[in-house]
């Protein structure tokens, strides 16, 4: 039997029992499928779709962000811990650095543009919004 794969078209935080997650995760911004097989059925999200905060023609207004200048290997969770005092806005760096591949650490003498604390509340909500969440 091939595995059928569908929209369930609910955001995590939707799911009456799951665990309670922070508002600004990443995975509240996709809705989760479901793939239906044999043994069981497994429920996911798509990472394949992606969040843009800006259009790929436009640049970050510069009174949004600030220059962070990485002098430790860190992955980015830490450095998002460091930043922002969670590790759940690692995104919102890769995606304000165009950042394809998450699971490799920047640089060491890299700079980054890091979106300022007083507007991440701002562009999670828009993302939210958006999303009608």
């Amino acid at each position: 039997m091939a595995t059928k794969i569908s929209e369930i078209g609910v955001f995590y935080n939707q799911l009456p029992k799951a665990p309670s997650i922070e508002l600004v995760s990443y995975e509240n911004f996709f809705k989760l499928h479901i793939a239906e097989e044999e043994t069981g059925d497994k429920i996911f999200f798509n990472l394949l779709k992606k969040i843009y905060i800006v259009d790929k023609s436009s640049e970050l207004n510069p009174k949004y962000f600030d220059t962070y200048v990485i002098d430790v290997d860190l992955p980015w969770v830490i450095l998002s811990y460091n930043i922002y005092g969670t590790l759940n806005l690692w995104w919102l760096l890769c995606l304000a650095n165009n950042i394809q591949d998450p699971t490799k650490n920047p640089e060491q003498g890299s700079y980054l543009r890091v979106i300022k604390p007083t507007y991440v509340e701002l562009i999670v909500n828009t993302i939210n919004k958006q999303l009608n969440l």
